[in-house]
């Protein structure tokens, strides 16, 4: 599309490597006048009938600008010969070129268009015409300049002998697409002139045309896909409508632009937006259709790349070659992907189609019509055409596709309307049915507080009345328990810690004196707590007691507590409570040594003894069965013998304490830090020890609920 396109610039204004003098009128005579120079054949055609000669030199000085200077010794360029010269090394040459007008031609004034990427100055019989930058052979101090919109005017008279002295260089070897590193020199009639000069100028706007036509269309899709960015499609399309633009756009700015630099940089940047617009639209195609991405797209991307570094380095022959693959790989790609979906018979596929073939036939005709030379506007038309085809077709489906998504959305928005005028006559509806309902509802509130206020009456003295019932309890409970100053009486320095989780306890301690020397002595833990609990101590204290009355040993204490308990609950009938209870009981002889003699047996439940002197708490294990619930008649349970001095101390405990949640994790107490906080006390008497085992306890809990019986029996010898 590039090379098209520079085609057709090119073959439209006439602008050519070396030194050109072309003349807008048909000559008079059968042959134009014809040179080789610079090794390029040029048809030099114009409107002048002259006789003459140029002279030419790889140099410059300021006398080759006279009229009369002696020029013999240089290179004589013929009219009516081809003469051949090879100056492609050459940074600077002047040329001197003679004409004579003959009386045949008309007087009127001519203008001469200048064009060159380089730096030259024209003079005409000794006088200075027009300097375009500065020529010199040391690039240094030349000055480059493009000539733009500043033509020479000339009023030749008849039977006069002019020298136009042209001295060109282009010492920075600058080159673009547009300008090569000749000087090119354009002769026309003013009216001529005024005309070609509309007629670019029409061009230009036409080129602008259509770029602010693509541009706007871009916009259009950029906010399609801001609005709803699903569709990816909008976002390529977008792209491409903007990368065309800049293609369309780019050339207004080769009318303004003097710098030589400037202008190499536009022209980059239509090399680097021609084949950005092709992979844009090849992507729009993949999204539009779904169709997944092919080698030869991937292809165009990594000759892309190869194309722009190309375009740093300025290899511009490179370049050219590496674009024309692009190009076919963009046409033929999208050819494909359309015939695809053509035969999926997916829809958009014929519009793709359709605008492949428009600009297939369009760029054959514009190429058709430049190679005959029959009318260039034509081929610029057709080459116009070719560009937007795909665009205008594309741009076709697009449209159609919004119109029909459009439609579905009013009708579901019409839709929608419609449920909600049914949804607001519903909520109507409702609103009365509510009214109705809430006045009823009301109704039924009076009356049901006035139940439930009666009802609340009658709980409070039904709550009154148990809550007395388990207070009776409690002193039921407690005329069992021992009382705690009978046990402090022989065990001085001790202790009895007793916290119910509810009024009444699972959890008691026993004692019983045999002699003034010998004492049993338990901490007792019943299945569950409060009332329940209770229920079986009671139950446990009076099987204690009977078992005593028959044994005097520890072991054979708890193995009858086990049998009489289990008979009272009638225990062998699988049907009925399996409740029991887990005990830690000794047996306490003070010698005449002054020693004690203990004896421990117990179920569940382990003791825990701390010789004086020592730091750590020793446990002593206990029998791994319950006394009553699931444990067989005649179960035996071990015993332990000790022998302990003044100072030891004993701990009997139920499991409450050392079971408790509390502090700021919410963690549980553990047994391990119980023995821990009971060593930690040991050294304190035993009212003490008490006073700070309640702190402790009340501190962990914190704001959590007691969740157990707590009870801890300390005796210290």
């Amino acid at each position: 599309m590039l090379f098209v396109f520079v085609f057709l610039f090119n073959s439209a204004f006439a602008i050519h490597d070396s030194l050109i003098f072309k003349f807008n009128e048909k000559l008079n005579h059968d042959d134009d006048l014809s040179l080789n120079f610079n090794g390029t054949k040029i048809r030099l055609s114009g409107g002048l009938k002259f006789n003459g000669y140029a002279k030419y030199i790889n140099n410059f000085s300021p006398h080759y600008t006279h009229l009369n200077f002696n020029d013999s010794t240089w290179q004589t360029i013929n009219f009516y010969e081809e003469i051949g010269f090879n100056n492609s090394s050459d940074k600077e040459f002047t040329v001197r070129f003679y004409f004579k007008v003959e009386p045949s031609f008309k007087t009127d004034d001519l203008i001469a268009e200048v064009n060159h990427i380089g730096a030259s100055a024209l003079y005409l019989n000794g006088t200075t015409l027009k300097k375009f930058g500065k020529p010199s052979n040391n690039s240094d101090h030349e000055v480059c300049e493009i000539p733009i919109q500043d033509p020479l005017y000339f009023n030749l008279m008849y039977d006069s002998v002019y020298v136009l002295v042209a001295h060109y260089s282009n010492s920075k070897k600058l080159e673009s697409e547009f300008y090569s590193s000749g000087l090119a020199l354009k002769f026309y009639k003013v009216d001529n002139f005024i005309t070609e000069k509309k007629s670019y100028e029409l061009f230009i706007k036409f080129l602008l045309s259509i770029g602010c036509i693509l541009f706007a269309l871009s916009t259009v899709y950029f906010h399609l896909f801001i609005f709803n960015r699903g569709l990816k499609y909008n976002l390529y399309y977008f792209l491409f409508l903007l990368a065309l633009s800049f293609c369309f756009l780019t050339p207004q700015l080769y009318c303004l632009v003097s710098n030589p630099t400037a202008l190499l940089i536009i022209e980059g940047l239509l090399g680097f937006f021609v084949p950005a617009s092709l992979c844009a639209l090849l992507l729009m195609v993949y999204s539009l259709f779904q169709i997944k991405r092919s080698w030869y797209f991937y292809l165009m991307i990594i000759l892309f790349a190869i194309l722009f570094i190309s375009s740093l380095m300025k290899e511009s022959d490179f370049s050219i070659v590496i674009f024309i693959l692009l190009f076919l790989l963009g046409y033929f790609g999208i050819t494909i992907i359309a015939i695809k979906a053509l035969l999926k018979k997916l829809n958009g596929a014929n519009y793709l189609g359709a605008g492949i073939v428009a600009f297939t036939v369009f760029i054959f005709i514009a190429l058709i019509v430049a190679k005959n030379g029959n009318n260039m506007a034509f081929s610029i038309l057709f080459i116009a055409l070719s560009i937007l085809a795909l665009p205008l077709f594309m741009s076709s489906f697009l449209s159609k596709q919004f119109a029909t998504i459009n439609k579905s959305l009013k009708a579901e928005l019409k839709l929608n309307e419609e449920l909600a005028q049914k949804s607001l006559q519903q909520e109507k509806e409702k609103q009365e049915i509510l009214a109705n309902q809430n006045k009823h509802l009301e109704e039924q509130v009076i009356n049901r507080t006035i139940e439930i206020t009666e009802q609340k009456k009658e709980l409070e003295c039904k709550n009154i009345e148990i809550t007395d019932s388990i207070v009776y309890s409690k002193h039921i409970q407690d005329a069992l328990l021992p009382d705690e100053s009978e046990i402090l009486k022989y065990f001085i320095n001790s202790f009895i810690l007793f916290k119910p989780k509810d009024i009444v306890s699972g959890d008691f301690y026993w004692f019983k004196k045999n002699s003034d020397n010998e004492f049993l002595i338990a901490a007792a833990d019943c299945t569950g707590h409060g009332v329940p609990g209770a229920l079986v101590s009671l139950i446990a204290i009076q099987s204690l007691n009977r078992a005593t009355e028959l044994e005097s040993d520890v072991c054979q204490i708890l193995k009858q507590t086990n049998n009489v308990i289990k008979s009272t609950l009638k225990q062998n009938d699988p049907e009925n409570a399996k409740d029991g209870m887990d005990i830690a009981l000794c047996k306490i002889n003070f010698l005449q040594d002054g020693k004690i003699s203990l004896s421990y047996a117990g179920a569940n439940r382990p003791m825990y003894l701390l010789k004086k002197g020592n730091t750590e708490i020793t446990e002593i294990k206990a029998t791994k069965f319950a006394i009553g619930g699931f444990t067989e008649y005649n179960q035996d349970f071990n015993r332990s013998e000790f022998i302990f001095e003044s100072g030891d101390s004993v701990y009997l405990t139920s499991d409450g304490y050392a079971d408790q949640f509390g502090s700021e994790k919410n963690k549980k107490l553990t047994t391990k830090r119980f023995k821990e906080l009971l060593a930690k006390l040991n050294y304190l008497k035993g009212r003490e020890q008490k006073s700070e085992l309640e702190k402790f306890i009340n501190s962990w809990c914190g704001k959590l609920e007691q969740i157990d019986d707590i009870l801890i029996v300390g005796l210290k010898f």
